[in-house]
């Protein structure tokens, strides 16, 4: 994916190429790679942001605590959204009651 990416949208980076030369500077890699990286992560707001006004329904998922209050969030703006709450035992580091307590609260249960 990313190199479909890196392939499609390059235009910053042949503006950003260009001024190097032209400045007579040393192309900064560090630089080049954080400018591909952006149009990556510009291209993958894209698709969510475009994807999901041509979704009817969408499903956000919850990891975590954090995750699963982020989710809950998301479905309280957006009639589209469905949310999950869960807490993975590999992703959350609390006891397991501690952790029940959270979710019924989070569900308002």
């Amino acid at each position: 994916m990313m190199r479909a990416v890196h392939l499609k949208s390059f235009d910053y980076r042949v503006l950003n190429l260009l001024l190097y030369q032209l400045r007579g500077e040393e192309v900064n890699e560090l630089h080049m790679e954080f400018i591909s990286m952006s149009e990556f992560l510009i291209e993958l707001s894209d698709d969510i942001i475009y994807g999901a006004s041509r979704a009817p329904t969408m499903l956000v998922i919850g990891g975590s605590l954090e995750e699963s209050n982020e989710a809950l969030a998301m479905a309280e703006i957006d009639a589209r959204l469905f949310s999950t709450v869960d807490a993975h035992p590999t992703r959350c580091k609390v006891n397991v009651d501690t952790l029940l307590d959270a979710v019924l609260k989070l569900l308002n249960v």
